[in-house]
């Protein structure tokens, strides 16, 4: 990158909010490479992050409406309120105390972010355009393979629907045979008991007897129904899978 122009440094610095949000990151590793290379990749998605939340612009901007910059630190995990987000930006000292920024450029939330010196940001062009053209080419092959990962995890997941929906079909015709079939077994325990119990009375005990013989006798239907409903859901889970 070039140095920037400006006949002081504030003007320099406005210069420098004005370039795209991949510009400015450029600069800042450009001058600091030495001290921020380990972060390259973090500060790449960052600029990628403040594309998408520009909606006007998206990688043509330089920087974000205090809803989005508050947005972006949701998502990077670093949510402030406005007045400690105003309080970090006047900390770095590259804005007055009695500025009230109604858009944070990229350059003032990395200033903070790494705690680097705004004036000598603002005075060098850096020495180190090679390694930052190895490193984004290295990050097109990085964010190149991510998105045939995402590609690849979004058809698994196509595929995969309709299976998950006919497994579940399953699980709860399997729910209603157990509940059908327990309910079964529950009126018979209860008949059996009734027909051999002494304090029943002999009528009782006859009456009992003659219930559970036409209850073992007959066919549930609710739970021939729930069956049928069980062998269908199978059927469609296999041809799913």
């Amino acid at each position: 990158m070039s140095k920037l122009e400006g006949k002081d440094d504030h003007e320099k610095l406005t210069n420098l909010e004005k370039r795209t949000y991949k510009e400015q990151a450029i600069h800042l590793l450009n001058c600091y490479w030495d001290k921020l290379k380990g972060d390259a990749e973090n500060i790449w998605s960052i600029v990628n992050k403040c594309a998408q939340l520009d909606l006007q612009k998206h990688g043509a901007g330089c920087a974000l409406d205090e809803v989005n910059a508050h947005r972006l630190l949701e998502v990077l995990g670093e949510t402030l309120t406005v007045l400690a987000l105003r309080e970090r930006l006047r900390k770095t000292g590259a804005i007055e105390a009695s500025e009230r920024p109604k858009e944070v450029p990229l350059t003032h939330y990395l200033l903070f972010k790494y705690d680097v010196d705004w004036r000598v940001l603002v005075s060098s062009s850096g020495d180190n355009l090679a390694e930052l053209e190895k490193a984004q080419a290295l990050l097109d092959q990085v964010l190149a393979a991510f998105k045939e990962a995402e590609k690849a995890a979004n058809h698994a997941r196509l595929q995969e629907a309709p299976f998950k929906a006919a497994q579940e079909e399953v699980d709860a015709a399997l729910a209603e045979v157990t509940a059908q079939d327990d309910a079964r077994k529950v009126r018979t325990m209860e008949l059996e008991k009734l027909s051999t119990d002494p304090a029943a009375g002999v009528f009782q005990q006859s009456k009992a007897k003659n219930e559970l013989a036409q209850h073992l006798a007959e066919d549930s239907l609710p739970l021939r129904k729930a069956k049928i409903t069980l062998e269908a859901a199978l059927k469609k889970a296999e041809k799913a899978r």
